[in-house]
């Protein structure tokens, strides 16, 4: 079979559908407008494989209406026009959920979906060893070990996931479907509020299944197809996990036959993925927090909440969203730091508060807070923006936050 992977992509999706094709014998090509530079830890990652051909920096018509399916990377929009020749069209999503007949764990939301996801399989997977963890944060669906069986699987789905599944029409079965946050998002390019509230309503539009949403979040469209199950806020006692972050994943686990004693006993083993609400400890006698996951201001309230830093280091890349709630969250430190992007230009033509930059790189910002703080004092990196003007993804963006920090020096005897 001739297959497409229109869009490689840097998250695993694309990566994932390449192995898989390749590996059973298709004739795979991959094509992306952007360069082998700009790709090249997901390139690296196939380079084991032969017979895959590339088209990078562009993409051929030609490349579309040859194949016999095309793989469609999320990030590809629905009006481009390649996709209105395609012959059939699937993602790495779609084509597996087609194969899978295993209990499924669908998370969503605004913010919280990736440790929420984490979480739950770190509790299941003390009950059931063979559960899985895919989706959003970068594993692909086509690295499942097994389709089947009783052992779950926790799939994290991001709203333009989820409109693939909408626009294709891709049943979602056997699950538990989870919504952690809702907050306005995305709202660049065209994409509307309602349209953003229509993906992630898709989840809980289908009959069958349960959903777990926390007790304190008001839905703006209906559940009552599948019976819903409201989470109280409860404190596992982990580092970076939100108290109804918690309270969802106790629910789920519960729901799956584990006792609280269980989850509390496994919680104590479970650490917070990187970029949220993490410690990097104590360098020059200041504290650092990475919350690069942090992409709109709602994050950042929380993240202030949580931390109670001194120093803040914000802003970036804009995504269409207000900058009203800044005017709440940067007033609360002393001093605030902008990395540069369009965002941070809303926020400087804002006038919200004083600040220092913007600054093009992660070192000159970090250097910024280290020389207004003093012995004892937060330093948070919370953009509540986007991170694409300056870096690879927000990943990228906590990564060169947590180098430059280290860079400072030893940590600090003493301290965690």
């Amino acid at each position: 079979m001739k297959v497409t992977i229109l869009g490689l992509g840097l998250h695993g999706g694309g990566t994932g559908a390449a192995r898989f094709f390749a590996s059973r014998g298709d004739d795979v090509l991959v094509t992306d407008l952007r360069t082998p530079e700009a790709l090249a830890p997901s390139l690296k990652a196939l380079e084991d494989l032969e017979g895959i051909t590339y088209v990078l920096g562009t993409n051929r018509m030609r490349d579309i209406t040859e194949a016999e399916l095309v793989i469609k990377n999320s990030a590809v929009r629905w009006d481009n026009p390649l996709l209105a020749a395609a012959h059939r069209i699937e993602t790495d999503i779609s084509w597996n959920l087609n194969r899978i007949t295993r209990p499924l764990i669908c998370i969503t939301g605004t913010k919280g979906k990736t440790t929420t996801a984490y979480l739950v399989h770190h509790l299941l997977s003390r009950k059931f060893p063979l559960c899985e963890l895919a989706g959003n944060m970068g594993i692909s669906l086509f690295s499942l070990h097994k389709t089947d069986g009783p052992d779950p699987l926790v799939l994290e789905l991001s709203s333009w996931q989820l409109r693939d599944l909408r626009m294709l029409g891709t049943a979602i079965p056997h699950r538990a479907s989870l919504l952690t946050s809702l907050y306005p998002d995305h709202l660049e390019n065209g994409y509307t509020l309602a349209q953003y509230l229509k993906d992630k309503e898709y989840l809980f539009a289908q009959d069958g299944g349960w959903s777990v949403i926390p007790d304190n979040l008001s839905l703006p469209f209906s559940v009552d197809r599948m019976p819903v199950y409201h989470a109280e806020e409860i404190d596992l006692g982990i580092p970076g996990v939100l108290g109804e972050t918690a309270g969802q994943a106790l629910l789920t686990a519960r729901h799956f036959g584990m006792t609280s004693q269980e989850v509390l006993e496994a919680a104590k083993s479970f650490r917070a993925p990187d970029h949220r609400l993490q410690p990097l400890g104590v360098y020059r006698g200041i504290s650092w927090f990475n919350d690069s996951a942090a992409t709109i201001p709602e994050a950042v309230l929380r993240a202030l909440e949580a931390i109670q830093p001194d120093h803040l280091i914000t802003g970036g890349t804009d995504k269409g969203l207000s900058v009203e709630l800044f005017r709440e969250v940067i007033p609360r430190c002393t001093t605030v730091h902008l990395l540069s992007g369009s965002f941070s230009k809303k926020l400087m033509e804002s006038c919200i508060h004083p600040f220092f930059g913007p600054f093009e790189t992660m070192e000159q910002a970090v250097e910024s807070a280290l020389t207004h703080a003093r012995p004892g004092d937060r330093v948070l990196l919370s953009p509540g923006a986007a991170s694409f003007e300056g870096f690879l993804n927000a990943e990228d963006r906590g990564y060169q936050f947590i180098n430059a920090v280290k860079s400072l020096g030893q940590r600090d005897p003493g301290h965690e």
